[in-house]
């Protein structure tokens, strides 16, 4: 008869199971310092755009009216909004308002 013993089983698991378990979940992760300040640049240059697009827009009569034309035919009641130095959340309005207004944006 053949005894059974727990800790032989045991011992033949952790034998088995020897391999290291690595956690490397940033092997394919490359954030770098570089491609960060890349990227605050482009949104920088984004942000630019899109104030001379306002700017341009609301310092132009005939382009206002063309865009005030087409944003009611649209249906739309949102207006383009200034980014605004005092104001803290401007930057997000004109950005807000970009997003709403794309399709005519694009038309111009």
């Amino acid at each position: 008869s053949e005894t059974y013993d727990s800790n032989d089983e045991e011992e033949s698991l952790l034998d088995n199971n020897d391999e290291e378990f690595v956690d490397d979940w940033t092997t394919n992760v490359i954030q770098s310092d570089f491609d960060i300040a890349c990227e605050q640049d482009m949104i920088i240059i984004v942000i630019k755009k899109c104030r001379g697009l306002v700017s341009m827009i609301k310092r132009s009569t005939i382009i206002t009216l063309y865009f005030d034309t087409e944003r009611k035919q649209a249906n739309i009641k949102r207006n383009l909004c200034y980014d605004v130095k005092s104001r803290w959340n401007s930057t997000f309005s004109m950005i807000d308002s970009f997003l709403v207004l794309r399709q005519l944006i694009q038309k111009l």
